[in-house]
């Protein structure tokens, strides 16, 4: 009877394990689908840049693209740094030894078939950050997002919290009157 079922359960495993399909990956990216410049992590998220992707003739949607936040550190690109990727990094930055693609489209999108990107629209600057609307063509650019601090936020200096804390240490040593 043991090998009876054994026999059910390894059919009825290999019959469904082919109906498998990828799926979103919702653990941290690993190092190899981002680069690093300029004091940034750059990571190529997406074919589209719509939130929801809407079938036109059956409304559903067929894929969502997740916000940056999605994965912790991530966020929406500013202006000033898309203009800086364009001007200054090329698909030379984005390809590895093997010429593959280094991406991260499994990681934002819920739709396999978006787990691609488009190299042509990245060589003719057809890149975003921020979601467009699908009525607007721009939907169709590449998304990017990136991981590091906003430019010009201020870091505290070590002695500015130093007198920082020495303040709080006196309050909490004053005595009640």
């Amino acid at each position: 009877m043991s090998k009876f079922t054994n026999t059910v359960l390894m059919l009825f495993t290999l019959l469904f394990s082919q109906a498998s399909i990828a799926s979103l990956i919702t653990d941290d990216l690993s190092s190899d689908h981002f680069i690093s410049y300029n004091g940034l992590d750059w990571t190529w998220a997406s074919s589209i840049n719509v939130e929801l992707l809407i079938h036109p003739r059956t409304n559903e949607v067929v894929n969502t693209l997740k916000g940056p936040s999605f994965h912790s550190g991530w966020r929406f690109a500013l202006q000033s740094e898309i203009e800086l990727l364009l001007s200054s990094l090329t698909i030379a930055d984005f390809t590895r030894a093997d010429g593959s693609i280094i991406q991260s489209a499994a990681y934002w999108n819920t739709s396999d078939s978006y787990h691609h990107v488009d190299i042509s629209n990245f060589n003719n600057g057809m890149v975003r950050s921020m979601w467009s609307l699908q009525s607007d063509p721009t939907y169709q650019y590449e998304t990017f997002y990136v991981r590091g601090p906003l430019p010009g936020t201020p870091v505290p200096e070590p002695s500015t919290l130093l007198v920082f804390a020495l303040g709080l240490v006196g309050l909490s040593m004053r005595k009640k009157v």
